[in-house]
């Protein structure tokens, strides 16, 4: 058995403020990682941390880009127990959309869409927790009834397979893990 983590956090942008107020999500953002260091982590979030529009694919990590301009994130961490097999299609997946990253984009009307509970189907859009559950549903990790662009944060957060392992600040936690030197 291998582990992945889903992090669910809400950092101190006007988007996490707005999407927190209109939902009641305490974590509004999600990211996916394949180690407990939260080293590499993926998701669809802004590339740059001053410009919301320009967003898709991006590697994250606690101490770089939005997480450093926003020290104050918090999060709350989930654990999933997945097969070797489930394990190595999560990772194969990602590395998938990483080399073709230039071809999904950040699906800004699909996330003013499901406030209002409609989920259009955008094919090589995505925003943040439609990626991590594509990420586990083509992996076959059964973490919702619902299909992936249909998932929000509080789906991870609710969810049967998911054993949330920390809460709190995120750098603190990322302060506090052994990782890879960079």
């Amino acid at each position: 058995m291998k582990k992945v983590y889903v992090i669910t956090c809400k950092t101190g942008t006007i988007l996490s403020h707005i999407i927190k107020w209109l939902t009641g999500e305490p974590y509004p953002h999600c990211s996916i990682s394949l180690d407990k260091s939260l080293y590499r982590m993926y998701s669809f979030g802004r590339r740059t941390p001053y410009d919301v529009f320009n967003a898709g694919l991006v590697h994250e990590r606690p101490d770089k880009n939005i997480f450093a301009r926003f020290p104050k994130t918090t999060c709350s961490i989930y654990e999933i127990d997945v097969t070797n097999e489930q394990y190595v299609t999560i990772w194969n997946n990602i590395k998938e959309f990483w080399q073709h990253k230039e071809k999904y984009h950040f699906n800004h009307p699909g996330i003013v869409a499901a406030w209002v509970n409609l989920y259009p189907d955008i094919p090589d859009f995505y925003y943040c927790s439609q990626f991590v559950g594509c990420m586990l549903e083509k992996a076959g990790v059964k973490y919702s009834e619902k299909p992936f662009r249909q998932v929000r944060s509080v789906d991870f957060r609710e969810s049967s397979v998911t054993r949330k392992i920390y809460e709190g600040n995120l750098l603190e936690y990322w302060n506090s893990v052994k990782r890879p030197e960079d």
